[in-house]
């Protein structure tokens, strides 16, 4: 069968999980809007998954963001493949003629899945983006059609066999390469918070590859990419009292 398998992390147990931490203050503007200035920001070492994390607070704000993942293990099928014990054609796991990339125990709402949980007291942004990397999956990966790394707040958006096959300059996935997401503070009990959005203060991520591999690119279960997640203070943020 031409059935070619991606990992994006290294070769870790489920739901791994960074912190990012630190101290802050906070500037009033003159709408009367409020930001983060940042000092003593600490940050943890990163390996594939995650990678860079720029982040803004003071002594007034406590941060603290955890982002946890699972496998990214992605797999690719061909197509059709000879049976030579049956001397027929069958398709493969996708069931499509053509192939494409396979959605059960892949874009599955589990193995593609990043959650982030903002534990600060300041409401944060998080900003995700993939990076081509390690083994290629394109002899010229800046070609239309190449595989590139797509996210959506939607996992049953992601698992479109359409959209999967766009790849590089699809009229979709073109708008899909970075997504943002705001969290607000998870502590709402105490008399003053800083507030952005009425909203969650975890929310999921789903990613997913789009496009075609050349076949031979790249071997089993190497790593292909890295998925990069840039934690900020949100902007003109509101105090309540």
């Amino acid at each position: 069968m031409f059935l070619m398998s991606f990992l994006l992390c290294a070769e870790k147990a489920f739901a791994v999980e960074f912190t990012i931490q630190g101290t802050g203050e906070v500037v009033q503007n003159a709408s009367g809007s409020y930001n983060a200035t940042a000092e003593n920001l600490t940050t943890p070492s990163f390996e594939m998954n995650i990678v860079s994390v720029s982040t803004s607070g003071g002594p007034e704000i406590t941060y603290d963001v955890r982002i946890t993942w699972n496998s990214m293990r992605f797999e690719y099928d061909y197509g059709y493949y000879w049976d030579p014990d049956k001397h027929i054609y069958r398709t493969g796991q996708t069931g499509y003629q053509n192939g494409g990339w396979v959605i059960d125990n892949h874009v599955d709402w589990h193995n593609n899945l990043i959650a982030v949980t903002n534990y600060s007291t300041f409401p944060m942004d998080a900003v995700f983006s993939f990076e081509n990397g390690g083994s290629p999956m394109n002899s010229d990966p800046y070609a239309s059609g190449s595989v590139i790394g797509i996210f959506s707040d939607s996992n049953a958006e992601l698992a479109k066999y359409n959209l999967l096959q766009e790849g590089r300059n699809g009229t979709h996935t073109s708008s899909m390469t970075t997504a943002t997401m705001t969290l607000e503070t998870i502590d709402k009990s105490v008399g003053t918070y800083y507030q952005n959005i009425d909203g969650p203060f975890t929310k999921n991520m789903y990613f997913a590859l789009s496009g075609t591999p050349d076949p031979g690119y790249p071997q089993e279960y190497k790593s292909v990419g890295r998925i990069i997640v840039n934690v900020s203070p949100a902007k003109n943020v509101y105090r309540r009292d």
